[in-house]
């Protein structure tokens, strides 16, 4: 009995010497490894291509000096726990060999989206690929940087491009030899997967609902750069009015990358006023952000809207159904489209050798309050 307390005793003081050396060594342990130890635990619970906090931020949370924290970023550099992007910032990576469970199994998809882009159908994607089992990154670029700039270095098994992509993006995203979706009519002719609405759809239904109504002075307001989608719009919307006898006039907004399109819509309509009353009594903006400015300046300049111009929008945005009055639009399922990229992401993966797969939407009305008949007579004539 006593050798055994004797026994017990020493296995006691023996477990309380080995906690005050790991304590003592903790504490001899530099303060940036320190640091570094605690964001790894951080690190391997997130998705790599999450973007981390700034330095800043880090050594304001962690109450340690900026050096410390560079410090420590560079030694979890070193071990391939995180990456560095010159004006981008930092972002988590997966060392070789480690997992955090068995999510590094899972493909990873690079979902690219432009900066001023609505974020609705990126995140109705980024919802569809968890749930089919993807791992996705998201990755916000400007339209007026280098391409190459777009691109993280991270490791990544497909890309989903949302919105307009330049020609010259298309050689560096082949470059990475892994299925790659866009989103776009300039894609049929290319041999790029891609998914796409009716464009030109969407201008015939606009025309046509605005002519059936009776307005014969219509207008339409382009608010938006001139992608091939944009185009097909405006070719589809002209060639609508004037097979039912009506001349369009166009308001080209003139728009580039980077510009501000409710503010660029807002001016084009106000300048039609310096000659007295708005001369047309339909209105079709290409974006409903430009039916929202138009609406704007017709309450500041007491039009009433439907009564004497109707307006007709494009996209269905969320705040469409809430402006005064309500705006008429035109859209696509965006659940349809976000399966469909994802539907074509698992064709390719799946060992499908298409030259290409394109999958193409029709758009829908949604009728609401800024569009009516015009009330004048001699605005039917």
């Amino acid at each position: 009995m006593v050798r055994g307390n004797y026994l017990l005793a020493g296995g006691v003081w023996a477990a309380v010497y080995c906690y005050y050396k790991l304590l003592l060594w903790w504490a001899m342990k530099a303060k940036h490894e320190q640091l570094a130890e605690r964001l790894k635990a951080t690190i391997l619970k997130a998705e790599p291509g999450t973007r981390l906090p700034s330095v800043r931020q880090i050594a304001r949370k962690s109450r340690v000096s900026h050096l410390t924290v560079s410090r420590a970023m560079d030694l979890l550099e070193d071990q391939e726990f995180v990456l560095r992007r010159p004006a981008l910032g930092i972002f988590t990576a997966r060392p070789r060999g480690k997992r955090a469970d068995d999510r590094s199994l899972k493909r990873r998809i690079l979902l690219l989206v432009p900066d001023d882009w609505d974020m609705e159908i990126p995140l109705l994607i980024r919802k569809t690929l968890t749930e089919r089992g993807f791992l996705s990154v998201l990755q916000r670029y400007d339209m007026r940087e280098r391409p190459g700039r777009w691109l993280p270095r991270l490791t990544y098994d497909g890309i989903a491009f949302v919105g307009f992509c330049p020609p010259e993006m298309l050689p560096e995203l082949r470059k990475r030899n892994v299925p790659f979706v866009a989103q776009g009519v300039q894609f049929a002719h290319t041999g790029v997967d891609h998914t796409c609405g009716d464009e030109r759809m969407v201008g015939v239904m606009a025309a046509r609902h605005l002519v059936e109504l009776g307005h014969r002075r219509v207008a339409m307001l382009v608010n938006e750069p001139r992608s091939p989608d944009i185009e097909e719009r405006i070719e589809g919307f002209s060639i609508q009015c004037r097979g039912m006898g009506v001349e369009p006039t166009v308001f080209d907004c003139a728009m580039i990358w980077g510009d501000d399109h409710r503010r660029r819509a807002k001016e084009m309509i106000e300048r039609q006023f310096k000659h007295g009353r708005f001369p047309h009594t339909g209105l079709f903006a290409v974006g409903d952000a430009g039916a929202a400015s138009a609406l704007q300046v017709f309450y500041e300049h007491h039009v009433r809207v439907p009564q004497e111009v109707s307006v007709i929008g494009c996209g269905n945005s969320p705040e469409s159904a809430y402006l005064c009055p309500a705006l008429t639009t035109l859209a696509f399922d965006l659940h349809d489209r976000a399966r469909a990229f994802v539907d074509i992401l698992e064709q390719r993966f799946a060992g499908d050798r298409s030259p290409q797969i394109a999958k193409m939407f029709a758009p829908h009305l949604i009728e609401r309050k800024s569009t009516a008949p015009p009330t004048n007579r001699e605005d039917k004539s």
